[in-house]
């Protein structure tokens, strides 16, 4: 799904449970969409070896998409909003008129929004 609000984007890391399990979580894909026709693709995750980072920030006006990386069967995310968020304005992204706005980035798009 994509959403287009100041917000930054979901976490990726681990889930401490008592004693001293430690479980990894999956990377996540974002695509994050600019009003001047660019597109990038984020990996968020915990291997910064690899060049995953550990958060990134979207700034108002720019639409994001994320998924699980391919072979990826979970990851723990959240979403940090400021100014706080309203209903109001949360606008969901439309699959022919993001492909239209992006179209080097249609694969991605079409995997990431429902219509």
């Amino acid at each position: 799904m994509f959403l287009r609000y100041l917000s930054p984007a979901p976490l990726s890391g681990t889930i401490f449970d008592k004693g001293t399990k430690r479980r990894n979580s999956h990377a996540v894909e974002m695509l994050r969409l600019t009003p001047d026709g660019r597109g990038e693709r984020v990996v968020i995750g915990t291997d910064l070896a690899t060049g995953e980072r550990p958060q990134v920030v979207v700034r108002r006006g720019v639409w994001q998409g994320s998924r699980l990386v391919e072979g990826g069967s979970w990851a723990l995310l959240g979403c940090s909003v400021s100014p706080g968020f309203e209903f109001e304005d949360y606008e969901e992204g439309l699959r022919e008129e993001l492909v239209a706005g992006w179209p080097e980035w249609q694969k991605m798009i079409v995997g990431l929004t429902r219509r």
